[in-house]
């Protein structure tokens, strides 16, 4: 038991002793009048579950866009048989060719290629379609 714990567990115990006048502990097992008074905290409180929240490096966060990037590029070679990449930078073709099949699944489907920046699970199911047709 933490420090912090024993400190919450004896001023529940303190105010509880305060608020009925009852013991709290008899033979080392919680009374039941007690056990009930810390179910009734249990359940006035706002119980909400917390988020957990991940601080990201920036290294994560990069590394995310690029699996994009990754994956739109492994496409368009498998396709074409040319590189997306070319000194560092997005080839000419490749440029093209991202709005061609955004505008092509939006015809389709009517949906949206990418929500908030990432392509979406839709989109992505498409482009392995494609690539599936294309063998």
């Amino acid at each position: 038991e933490t420090k912090a714990f024993q400190n919450w567990k004896a001023k529940i115990k303190n105010k509880y002793r305060i608020e009925t006048g009852n013991i709290t502990y008899y033979k080392g097992k919680p009374t039941k009048k007690f056990s009930q008074y810390l179910e009734s905290l249990y359940k006035s409180k706002d119980n909400k579950k917390k988020k957990l929240t991940i601080k990201l490096d920036k290294k994560t966060i990069s590394s995310k866009e690029d699996e994009k990037e990754v994956s739109e590029q492994n496409i368009f070679k498998a396709l074409t048989g040319k590189n997306a990449i070319w000194n560092g930078s997005e080839t000419q073709n490749f440029k093209n060719w991202k709005p061609r099949i955004h505008k092509k699944y939006k015809k389709e489907t009517g949906k949206n290629p990418y929500y908030k920046g990432n392509a979406t699970k839709n989109f992505k199911h498409y482009l392995k379609k494609i690539i599936s047709h294309n063998d």
